[in-house]
């Protein structure tokens, strides 16, 4: 890289919040010469690490506003317990992130019960609304 590195006039970070890697840090002192663009909708990538450290931050959108702009789609929080989980147990990849099987294997045992209490509260509020349904259209 190092013989490449003064090629570039401007070099694009889509996600850049993985930037924040040691190695990809290292990658990122190469290219002092070139205009850095970083891209991320987690600039607050941990508490250790943050974008504003390397990039100055040129355009902000809050996620209300992306999704009145249609830029991304709406969401919807779930809670997931993780009490039994212990996360301090759950490795770390290169980039700083939880290990994904990890992680997945620790959450799914409690995303499964999360999912049978919703079924259940589903089936709980559907039996009040039929009555109250009913006695609307007398």
């Amino acid at each position: 890289m190092d013989r490449f590195a003064n090629r570039f006039s401007l070099v694009v970070f889509d996600e850049a919040h993985h930037i924040l890697s040691k190695r990809r840090l290292r990658l990122l002192e190469k290219l002092k010469s070139a205009l850095w663009l970083g891209l991320t909708a987690t600039p607050g990538f941990s508490t250790e690490k943050h974008l504003n450290q390397h990039f100055h931050s040129a355009h902000k959108t809050s996620i209300i506003e992306a999704i009145d702009l249609k830029l991304i789609s709406g969401f919807r929080n779930v809670l997931v317990f993780t009490e039994a989980a212990n996360l301090d147990e759950i490795p770390l990849n290169a980039c700083g992130e939880f290990a994904e099987s990890a992680l997945e294997s620790a959450l799914n045992t409690h995303v499964e019960i999360w999912q049978r209490l919703t079924s259940i509260n589903q089936l709980l509020i559907q039996k009040q609304i039929a009555p109250a349904r009913a006695k609307r259209n007398y």
